[in-house]
């Protein structure tokens, strides 16, 4: 037991320089903590486990919506009575206080309440300038949010979905296969997974106007899986552990390497499972937020459990 605390102790630097120097600690015993929690190893062999698996870090690379969402009816609803709340409690603005004193001239003008003078003043364009405001308004035409991309579902544009979150996904030769997944490459000695992420991403791109920025320097998400039998025997790995980090899209478009990956694809969150495999979506899922509600709210309140009486105790 002794032999294997003193080489846990040994192979723990070469897990902790993965994280933020600020957010790792060790403790007693075969584990460290990540932000207050504390992870321990219970593998008979700790650094036989950290030799075996390869680590890698993965870019869950995410273009934020580009324009909102319609209201459903309850969201509709509350915003017409903020609306109505907002108007009825709130001042009069400086505008508002011109055109009620206007129609007041004009009210006077009529009764021939005003001298020449006055008569002038209630000619003034504030109403004028109102009422071409209000045709302008009458006039405009949003844009439609429905794209060319969206209509051809060109899964390789950014200019789809411009309501939701996309993800990038690249396809990827694992052994024999070819398989969806986010960005990802091995750690190198001395690199954080920040750094890591960073570099990975660059180089699945060939693209020179891509701007991202790689959130933090916490992982938002962790994956094992084991490589197949030809992998094993070229690498000498059993498989990787791969730490998801967060990164933004700015602008740019992104190209692929294809030495990096064969194909790739911008997705949102409830296209995920066209494309991976089911125990890589669940893990993915967990950090990629979904937007969009579509199940209707009557549905949800019907599948909301019911209050039952606690089986601790009957009340009196």
């Amino acid at each position: 037991m002794a032999a294997h605390m003193g080489q846990f102790v040994r192979k723990l630097p070469n897990i902790l320089p993965l994280f933020s120097r600020h957010a790792v600690t060790k403790v007693r015993g075969p584990g460290f903590c990540i932000n207050h929690q504390c992870i321990k190893l219970v593998h008979s062999n700790p650094a036989e486990a950290v030799r075996q698996y390869q680590l890698m870090a993965a870019v869950c690379l995410e273009r934020y919506p580009v324009v909102s969402n319609q209201l459903d009816e309850v969201e509709r609803e509350y915003q017409d009575l903020i609306d109505q709340e907002e108007l009825e409690e709130s001042y009069l603005s400086e505008h508002e206080i011109k055109v009620a004193h206007e129609i007041d001239l004009l009210e006077r003008k009529k009764k021939g309440l005003m001298d020449e003078e006055g008569a002038e003043v209630a000619d003034m364009s504030t109403l004028e300038a109102e009422d071409k405001a209000k045709a302008e308004l009458e006039s405009f035409e949003a844009a439609n949010t429905i794209t060319e991309a969206d209509k051809k579902n060109d899964v390789r544009s950014l200019d789809r979905q411009l309501h939701d979150r996309l993800v990038l996904l690249t396809k990827c030769k694992l052994g024999k296969d070819k398989v969806w997944m986010m960005p990802q490459g091995n750690w190198k000695e001395g690199e954080s997974l920040q750094e890591t992420a960073e570099r990975v991403l660059r180089a699945h791109s060939n693209s020179d106007n891509l701007e991202f920025k790689v959130m933090n320097r916490i992982p938002c998400g962790f994956f094992k899986y084991k490589f197949p039998k030809a992998v094993q025997e070229e690498s000498g790995k059993v498989g990787a552990k791969v730490f998801f980090m967060k990164a933004r899209h700015i602008e740019g478009d992104f190209q692929l390497n294809k030495d990096m990956a064969d194909d790739y694809v911008w997705v949102t969150r409830n296209e995920l499972d066209k494309y991976v495999v089911p125990s890589y979506g669940h893990e993915v899922k967990k950090f990629v937020a979904n937007l969009l509600i579509e199940t209707p709210i009557q549905d949800i309140e019907e599948e909301l459990p019911r209050d039952k009486p606690s089986a601790m105790g009957s009340s009196n």
